[in-house]
């Protein structure tokens, strides 16, 4: 009898044991699916910071799961907290995850954010030579390594996008771009222009096409073009930023207000680059307060916002402060080393104290991005005769400014220098460096 009870009460322990974990078990499994549930409904709705502490939630209940850290990744990504994006991936690999597409493309999607384009085009790389890549994403590259300086490069990633789609009209933007950046002008104009013709509501051609029209002092074109857009197009952030920047170079600083007073209603991810935007329109009018404001804004959101960090550095300058304003242009160029307002306030102070190196790398920089303005170009050209180093550049410069005007004083200037430099070192037997 006391076998019996011994046994009925062990089987009655392990029954309650069992159901205590199956039960414990079933109450995971449902906290879980209601985490991710409120995840997904909160990125779907634009709640990026409630779809992190959901995310975060999920963790919790199953910390052993790579997915959850990912997805929690991809929530801080739409946040714009790349930094904290890269340290869940690192989680997730940590935890099993072996996805090696998804990890370098959202590794590389941080990186670009985060204006580390060396980082982001090396992932890339190595996912275009394993064939990963879609045409999309070969044409991205392609761009990225055009701006880097990469045209070789970048003319291999723009070949496989063309085996895949030959005859689409976005391979064609992206050649025209990487013909922009190395210096083929006439060609590029003449490729986009027949791009726009066949699409005319292609947007990154018309995006293009803008740049160059800003590029070469022709604001109110560029402005023109980016009308011609759909009104979805319009709203693009990129698009809302390059249409701020035409109607700045016309000093219409109170449509580009309006404009980005706008754009800033509606949420997403771009908040910290329209508020920075918004902060150089209102220093280009003159309310300092209010732009150290809205900078303040800009780098609450993102402590690395270039254009934020710049304004502030500019409206130091203003104030007479010269040293914190080269602080901030030298922070600003840090955080983007293609923001061309950095470049050109640490050229502009560089040649203001005789640094001309420092200048000239500036102004290089500028010229590589083909942003550099006619008095960049002759600014740099006159440092090239100045140091003797690089005499026929300074001649290709000033024949490219005369070849769009020849009445150039300018540019005449420097080709008189650049030849009587060059003649000079020819005759004494120096060698006259080049490109």
């Amino acid at each position: 009898m006391k076998r019996w009870a011994s046994g009925v009460l062990l089987l009655w322990v392990a029954t309650s044991c069992k159901d205590g974990k199956t039960l414990e078990a079933e109450k995971k499994a449902q906290q879980l699916t209601v985490a991710l549930s409120t995840a997904r409904s909160a990125m779907a709705q634009g709640d990026f910071a409630w779809a992190i502490d959901a995310f975060k939630s999920a963790i919790a209940v199953r910390p052993e799961e790579a997915e959850n850290y990912l997805l929690l990744a991809e929530a801080y990504m739409a946040a714009g907290k790349m930094a904290l994006a890269l340290l869940s991936i690192q989680e997730g690999e940590d935890h099993g995850a072996r996805d090696t597409y998804r990890l370098k493309r959202m590794r590389a999607d941080c990186h670009l954010s985060l204006r580390e384009p060396a980082k982001a085009i090396s992932l890339l790389l190595s996912l275009r030579d394993a064939e990963l890549l879609s045409e999309p994403e070969l044409l991205q590259l392609a761009g990225l390594q055009a701006v880097q300086g990469d045209t070789n490069g970048a003319y291999k990633s723009l070949e496989k996008a063309q085996l895949k789609k030959p005859s689409d009209p976005a391979v064609k933007v992206v050649e025209a771009r990487v013909l922009f950046l190395s210096g083929e002008e006439a060609v590029a104009a003449d490729l986009i222009d027949k791009v726009i013709a066949e699409n005319p509501e292609l947007a990154e051609a018309r995006l293009l096409r803008a740049r160059y029209f800003l590029n070469n002092g022709a604001p109110d074109k560029a402005e023109l073009d980016l009308n011609q857009l759909g009104f979805e197009a319009a709203k693009r952030p990129e698009v809302v930023d390059l249409k701020a920047v035409a109607l700045h170079r016309q000093k219409k600083y109170g449509e580009a207000a309006k404009l980005l007073d706008a754009a800033l209603l509606q949420p997403g991810p771009g908040q910290a680059d329209m508020l920075a935007r918004l902060a150089e329109t209102r220093l280009y009018q003159g309310d300092l307060g209010e732009a150290a404001v809205l900078v303040g804004k800009a780098l609450a959101l993102n402590p690395r916002q270039a254009l934020a960090l710049w304004v502030r550095g500019r409206a130091a300058q203003l104030e007479g402060d010269e040293r914190t304003a080269e602080e901030n242009f030298t922070f600003a160029q840090r955080a983007d080393p293609l923001l061309g307002q950095a470049l050109s306030s640490v050229a502009e102070l560089a040649l203001k104290d005789g640094r001309k190196m420092q200048a000239m790398q500036a102004l290089e920089r500028l010229l590589s991005l083909n942003e550099a303005t006619r008095q960049q170009r002759l600014a740099l050209a006159h440092i090239y005769i100045d140091t003797a180093s690089n005499v026929p550049r300074a001649q290709q410069l000033a024949a490219e400014l005369l070849k769009r005007d020849p009445n150039d004083a300018g540019a005449k200037a420097v080709k008189q220098r650049a030849d009587k430099l060059g003649k000079s070192k020819q005759s004494s037997g120096l060698q006259v460096i080049g490109r």
